[in-house]
């Protein structure tokens, strides 16, 4: 299902010498059946020095895409209250180095969620990192990523609970990629703005438990057709790229797809003649694209959708209004 934030806001409470940072969140909705405390937290007391700061602290959801709510400074000694379904989390200072983690490790093995994104990555400051505590979430957003750097993922160690890797406009590579192959637990991996083609998508497709990719815009249809030998794959983020409307009949070969995002795409009424039948699609992004009234008719024969957006599009409110009546369970956002 497509993301939402929440709205709720952070609370820092100040007694005496200690911060207690207690982050508000909306009720959780158990499923049926299931018993859930809403109120039990996770209650963990961080010792930070006092002076530098080592970044800032976040909780985030456990669900991707991990959205955040910032806590305020790892500085001097913090009382975090993590609510359930969340992860503790740091976005580390840029001044960060291999012995600042290792003079903290009580504290930094409390994290799940790393943000490296400001850092001078280097080989000594992840390995520190990875024997100190094993992460759920990382993000090198915007790094260059070093033949050291990328040694050290390929070794995995402390890397068996990665589950989400950001990579947004790193200088990762198709050969660079290779890395990572052996990090069973990913299943989210983000490459928007980054600069590998095609060619990188047949080794992405062999990732086991891969589930949400996000790609850059130079992939275009021979890209999909390899990544379609994916049998994992339920959500896929093309949006800005150089798919054109016969590569969606690639989207065919993955009926386990649940999410499709081609904004801002060439994609027309003749590439939707592909998506029409699809049997496990739900949610369908197809804003700023060249689609009409007598293009989205065709998506009455996905039986399972739930929610679609045609925002910024030649579709009309009658059109949508139509299509409708036909998909009386989803939800249409747009024209």
């Amino acid at each position: 299902m497509p993301c939402s934030r929440s709205q709720s806001s952070d609370k820092i409470h100040y007694r005496s010498k200690v911060k207690t940072l207690q982050y508000g969140y909306p009720p959780v909705i158990p499923t049926v059946g299931a018993k859930i405390n809403l109120y039990m937290t996770n209650q963990l007391s961080l010792n930070f020095p006092a002076k530098p700061s080592l970044g800032n602290l976040y909780v985030c959801r456990k669900e991707f895409p991990h959205n955040r709510s910032w806590l305020g400074q790892a500085a001097g000694t913090v009382e975090l209250k993590v609510p359930p379904e969340h992860l503790a989390g740091l976005a580390f200072a840029s001044t960060t180095l291999s012995k600042h983690l290792t003079e903290n490790q009580a504290a930094i093995a409390n994290l799940a969620s790393a943000d490296l994104s400001t850092t001078t990555l280097t080989a000594p400051l992840l390995q520190a990192l990875f024997e100190i505590t094993e992460l759920v979430e990382i993000r090198l957003d915007f790094l260059p990523l070093s033949g050291e750097v990328l040694t050290e993922f390929a070794r995995g160690k402390g890397l068996t609970k990665l589950v989400t890797l950001w990579l947004t406009g790193t200088s990762i590579t198709d050969g660079d990629l290779l890395a990572f192959q052996n990090l069973a637990a990913i299943q989210h991996l983000a490459l928007k703005s980054t600069p590998i083609t095609n060619a990188a998508l047949a080794t992405l497709a062999k990732f086991p438990n891969l589930t949400h990719l996000h790609l850059p815009r130079q992939i275009n249809d021979q890209g999909l057709e390899a990544l379609s030998a994916s049998k994992s794959l339920l959500e896929l983020d093309l949006s800005y790229s150089s798919i054109t409307d016969g590569g969606l009949a690639f989207i065919k070969a993955m009926p386990q797809l649940e999410t499709l995002y081609v904004n801002d795409t060439a994609i027309s009424d003749a590439g939707l003649a592909h998506l029409a039948g699809h049997p496990g699609l739900k949610v369908l992004f197809l804003n700023g694209t060249k689609v009409t009234d007598k293009g989205i008719e065709q998506l009455a024969q996905i039986e399972n959708l739930v929610h679609l957006e045609l925002r910024d599009t030649t579709a009309t409110e009658i059109g949508a209004a139509r299509l409708k009546t036909k998909l009386k369970d989803c939800a249409i956002f747009g024209p």
